[in-house]
């Protein structure tokens, strides 16, 4: 397996995991948040309440602790993908149009030039913790 595919397939198991950890993460404050207001209504006893959120507690540290640590990285600044983004477009042969507009995500920046206008717009996905652009186009319109 070439050094590409495999850093691609970590990186795909690393996202699923976050993934999982912040569905962890809000599945178990639902769940101790539900367990709390049925305690309050006297639909279900305290030993049922800890049998519930002790295991929820448990899950919800983990998760978090798991989501800490792959966040914990240093992912990129929001100037530096734009500076990502304008080196590409350059490189592309395009031209770089202020205003600016940036679409901040979990993983990824969206960068769109010309953002008060339709047409001339370049449009660039730049991964946070890579730097790599994912994905660049360009509408002329």
């Amino acid at each position: 397996m070439s050094d590409e595919r495999a850093r691609a397939a970590r990186s795909r198991r690393s996202y699923r995991l976050l993934v999982l950890c912040w569905r962890g993460l809000l599945i178990s404050a639902a769940v101790g948040a539900a367990a709390q207001i049925l305690v309050a209504s006297e639909l279900i006893g305290r030993g049922i309440f800890l049998a519930v959120i002790l295991p929820c507690v448990l899950l919800f540290v983990v998760c978090w602790f798991v989501v800490m640590v792959a966040f914990g990285r240093r992912s990129l600044s929001r100037e530096d993908a734009v500076e990502l983004a304008r080196q590409h477009c350059i490189a592309q042969g395009y031209e770089w149009v202020a205003p600016v507009s940036v679409a901040w995500g979990l993983f990824r920046y969206g960068i769109r030039t010309n953002a008060e206008h339709r047409g001339g717009n370049f449009f660039a996905t730049v991964d946070r913790r890579s730097g790599e652009i994912v994905r660049s186009s360009f509408a002329r319109r």
